[in-house]
């Protein structure tokens, strides 16, 4: 079982390789940026940012189910490797009804480049499963590392040695970093001889409607600048999205520790025992919302030094929203721990439910308090989250402490994914 050393370790692996992988990416950015200009890549973005939000609806909770059902045993790797085969097959389905959606218009290019995106992130998350599921960090921080690194260095030589453009530059950049990525995700993972194995088309998402509704409803959190510009105007949304990313470090920190404890979790036998894997490196956790108690301390600050006087109105935004990023630190492990133990549809539902509130929120503030009533919902939301999460984990354990052991493990609530993995183990 994992002591606190191996945690702690694996959640620095990932929080650093995640900061050099967005290093090196913003790098890139800004070289393409500044040839191609705001407008030629404001709207590149815009595909980009289209192709991202097609990955996440492709995958409907695919891998972070996968994970779990890997590192608890429940499915084996033949099996998970020809899921993903299908899974990729509907990416490709899609990435090809998307450029000729855009070929169909003034702009062809908006939809190669979200089809780019799509088939890249949609094949690069998938070859890391196996690894994160085996907690093989070290070889996952090398998959991501090796895309940044290969992007920026052949987008170095493609501006400095041709006359192509910048963001055609770019996409030959994406795509050559990522296939490498690809490539070594498969080596390292070292995958079963491929075999064909007939399954339904539905296949690789059976059972994955919990984490499904989670991620959509994570994903969906981004609408929130846009509400806040219909329905406040674009100062109050500038206002606010000055500052609403810079929290984002410490969600990441969280982000990490979640992704290294979830096979942990889903391996041990007991709820107990799970507990006990993880409650030692706990203190990683309050590392991140003392950095979160200081965001608001120096908000007025910092926003003064960075962004001028012309956004003082930030300040206050800034300060809601670290206590949220605060928040968000708790109930983001709590709620990993609960979707690792198979309460994943509660997890889900409760997520839908709190990010529609945020939402709501949003737009009913905006009006008399702009920007400021953007940043309280979304506190308000993570607060009610938490509540929820923490009331349902409390009743668990009182449920447990009655009948005197855990609750069966989501293999034995789903006995069609463990017949599944005898059967694919062949």
């Amino acid at each position: 079982m994992i002591g606190r050393r191996g945690l702690a370790a694996q959640t620095v692996v990932l929080v650093v390789a995640g900061a050099g992988s967005q290093t090196l990416y913003a790098i890139v950015v800004a070289l393409v940026a500044s040839r191609a200009g705001p407008a030629a890549f404001g709207s590149a973005a815009g595909a980009m940012g289209v192709g991202g939000m097609l990955v996440g609806v492709v995958d409907f909770g695919f891998n972070a189910f996968s994970v779990r059902e890997l590192a608890a045993g429940r499915i084996t790797e033949e099996s998970y490797w020809n899921r993903l085969r299908v899974l990729f097959a509907v990416a490709v389905a899609g990435a090809l009804g998307i450029t000729l959606a855009g070929v169909s218009t003034s702009r062809p290019e908006f939809g190669l480049v979200a089809a780019l995106v799509l088939l890249s992130r949609t094949a690069i998350n998938g070859v890391v499963v196996p690894l994160r599921a085996a907690r093989r960090v070290v070889k996952v921080a090398a998959v991501l590392l090796l895309e940044r690194l290969v992007t920026l260095v052949l987008a170095i030589l493609l501006l400095a040695t041709t006359a192509a453009g910048a963001l055609v530059v770019l996409w030959w950049s994406l795509a050559v970093g990522a296939l490498a990525a690809v490539t070594a995700g498969v080596l390292l993972g070292d995958p079963p001889r491929p075999r064909w194995v007939p399954t339904g088309l539905t296949e690789p998402w059976r059972a994955t409607a919990g984490y499904g509704r989670f991620s959509l409803a994570v994903s969906a959190t981004s609408l929130d600048v846009t509400l806040l510009a219909a329905t406040g105007g674009s100062t109050q949304a500038g206002i606010y999205s000055a500052v609403s990313r810079w929290t984002q470090p410490v969600q990441f920190f969280a982000q990490a520790y979640s992704s290294a404890a979830a096979p942990a979790i889903a391996q041990a036998s007991s709820s107990r025992a799970a507990l006990h894997a993880v409650r030692r490196s706990l203190w990683l956790l309050c590392g991140a919302v003392v950095t979160c108690g200081a965001l608001v301390a120096l908000a007025p600050t910092a926003v003064s030094l960075v962004l001028g006087d012309t956004y003082r109105q930030s300040a206050g935004v800034l300060m809601v929203l670290a206590i949220g990023a605060a928040v968000v630190v708790v109930n983001q492990p709590l709620a990993t721990f609960l979707q690792s133990r198979g309460h994943e549809k509660m997890v889900g539902n409760c997520t839908v439910g709190t990010v529609t509130l945020q939402l709501v929120g949003v737009c009913l503030t905006a009006g008399p308090i702009g920007a400021r009533g953007a940043a309280w919902a979304y506190g308000a939301a993570q607060l009610a989250l938490t509540v929820l999460l923490a009331a349902y984990a409390l009743l668990l354990v009182r449920r447990q402490r009655r009948s005197g052991g855990d609750r069966p493990r989501p293999g034995v609530r789903v006995p069609a994914l463990a017949a599944d993995a005898r059967g694919a183990g062949g």
